[in-house]
């Protein structure tokens, strides 16, 4: 495991936030003069019969600091269920008006230890209603699943609580819900579809999960979820998580594989995606809950990593939203077949191929627990002599309009986007999605000696401020400065093969704060290191080539001998114009992998 970083923070994590029309180009674009088309939305919430909301969209607020006045336990009945008897507790709370239930199952007041004498968490599941799906059997969700495993899951363990929280639709209400599900129809995720609606991607509060848990006299837990906001949630009321067990859907389909995947890549969702012939399209492999016992839980599952205790999580006085654990594992994780040829040349600018291009990598776009860093998908544009510039150090549009679209699709399909520190210096870029609509990742800037300007956009003018990933010796009160206007540094060590801060060190540090996914743009020498780097980095490789030659800079090579045992080969290749433009879309692969 790399070391524990103290990370100084005055920005939270990015949230989802409704579309960015903004029109503003950094140096290193081609300017675009098309206006949007603001009728867009309107046509797109008429066709799902809902009114368009002019206010700004709500976040959820799951570290809510203000507790209910009054949260009383109103009646407890004996209800026999397929799994064993439970005793359903049904709470009032003056906080939302609702009414909140518990099935409670076995002898949970009381602090049972194992036989090393190491308290045993009790197993709790936090679940919020889905009337479509627990009631009407939906195949959009797995809800009616999670619930039954939930249940089944504690009986078998002999004890434990299933919150159920009236929360319909990720807090939106089962009216918005069905509108979101319309807008989704249309091929909008459920997080875009809820924004457009003017909600937030999720509006559920936790607070009340942990009062109830609290009134029952629990206080340290073993959870069954795959979102880790529950466990913030817990965590930031005192509840102590020692362990996340996960719950894998049991059946995907075309009715809801986008579903999970959005789930994975927008909301910082653990889901393993496992389709109806048993193939898992995620990183690692999660423990059937339904059956499982402790064990079972601890050991490796179908070649998977195992579940982690978590040996208790604490949240970071320094970033509300970042959840540090400390788990028992020791491994270290630093240690062509073409296509056809499509043309995108329409008004649109492809939008519908650039969809289906970028289906695949949208699949596989998930935490990788195993390695421990998020996914890492290289993208750049280059000349047919492989230049990414004319002259170093000096801006060039080398895209097409066309591929210029597809690229801001591609950012917004990433939680993070990362450059160099020459690229700022050279391009002063913004780093946000302006040509499609969609969500703005977070700025990741490598800047090895804090050279970062003062005056750059990512500081002055754009909508989220940018994560630094610095050595550990950069100047400190160049770090306070760059604070005080905004950025988060990030303090990483040095790789002594390149004297530059640590590609594997940024990858763990960007993978503890929760970030899922990274698009790496560049400059020449970044994309260099990913595409030389001994610990096989690169998920997926999107490169644009222009039909110009240009002589210049080129971004793998540069002049210099490469061993050929450190450079990718290329599978599952896939090739679309877009404009003027070819973009190749593939999976690097290393000789000895």
């Amino acid at each position: 495991m790399p070391p524990a970083l103290a990370i100084p923070a005055t920005t939270a994590l990015p949230t989802a936030t409704a579309p960015d029309h903004v029109k503003e180009h950094s140096a290193h674009q081609a300017h675009d003069n098309h206006d949007h088309d603001h009728h867009l939305v309107d046509s797109l919430l008429a066709s799902a019969n809902v009114t368009k909301h002019n206010s700004t969209p709500s976040t959820a607020s799951t570290n809510s600091s203000s507790l209910p006045e009054k949260l009383v336990r109103e009646v407890q009945t004996r209800i026999p269920t397929d799994f064993g008897s439970f005793q359903l507790a049904l709470y009032s709370s003056n906080k939302d008006n609702k009414e909140h239930c518990a099935m409670i199952y076995g002898d949970v007041s009381t602090s049972l230890t194992n036989a090393n004498g190491e308290l045993e968490p009790v197993p709790v599941r936090v679940h919020s209603e889905c009337f479509t799906g627990e009631v009407m059997g939906s195949r959009r969700c797995d809800c009616a699943e999670q619930l039954r495993k939930g249940l089944q899951y504690i009986a078998n363990q002999g004890r434990g609580v299933v919150v159920f929280l009236r929360q319909e639709g990720r807090g939106i209400g089962l009216r918005n819900k069905l509108r979101a599900y319309n807008l989704q129809d249309q091929g909008y995720d459920t997080v875009d579809a809820n924004l457009l609606l003017g909600r937030g991607a999720d509006e559920r509060d936790f607070t009340v999960a942990a009062l109830i848990l609290q009134d029952l006299g629990i206080s340290h837990v073993r959870l069954l979820t795959n979102n880790p906001v529950k466990i913030e949630a817990l965590v930031s009321h005192g509840i102590t998580v020692h362990q996340r067990v996960g719950m894998a859907p049991e059946f995907v389909s075309g009715d809801n594989r986008d579903y999970f995947v959005t789930k994975n890549r927008r909301l910082r969702h653990l889901i393993d995606i496992v389709d109806h012939k048993g193939a898992s399209t995620s990183s690692d492999t999660t423990t059937n809950t339904a059956m499982a016992t402790p064990e079972e839980q601890a050991s490796p599952v179908n070649g998977g990593s195992p579940e982690r205790p978590l040996s208790p999580l604490q949240v970071s006085a320094s970033s509300p939203a970042v959840v540090t654990t400390t788990t028992t594992t020791t491994a270290d994780a630093s240690t062509v077949s073409g296509g056809n040829l499509h043309n995108s040349t329409s008004e649109s600018h492809g939008t519908k191929h650039t969809q289906d291009f970028l289906a695949g990598a949208k699949l596989q776009r998930m935490l990788r627990d195993q390695a421990e860093r998020p996914y890492v998908v290289l993208s750049y544009a280059q000349s047919l002599d492989g230049c990414i510039a004319a002259e170093k150090g000096k801006p060039l549009a080398i895209s097409g309009e066309a591929s210029l679209v597809m690229t801001h699709r591609l950012r917004a399909e990433h939680a993070g986007i990362l450059v160099g520190i020459n690229t700022v210096l050279a391009d002063n870029p913004s780093l946000t999605v302006r040509l499609v609509s969609g969500n703005n990742p977070q700025p990741i800037v490598l800047d090895t000696h804090l050279r970062f300007p003062l005056t750059a956009k990512l500081l002055t003018a754009t909508p989220l401020k940018p994560w630094i990933i610095t050595s550990l010796t950069a100047d400190a009160s160049r770090e306070q400065r760059l604070v005080e206007l905004g950025a988060r540094v990030i303090r990483v060590p040095i790789d002594p093969a390149t004297n530059s801060v640590s590609l594997v060190e940024a990858l763990h540090a960007l993978y503890r704060i929760g970030l899922p996914s990274v698009m790496v743009e560049g400059g020449a020498s970044v994309i260099r290191s990913f595409l030389n780097h001994p610990s096989h980095l690169i998920d997926r490789l999107v490169v644009t080539i222009a039909p110009v030659i240009l002589a210049g800079t080129h971004s793998t090579l540069d002049g210099k001998p490469q061993q050929p045992v450190a450079l990718p080969q290329l599978r599952n290749v896939k090739y679309e114009q877009f404009g003027r433009d070819v973009v190749l879309s593939a999976e690097p692969y290393w000789a000895s992998s």
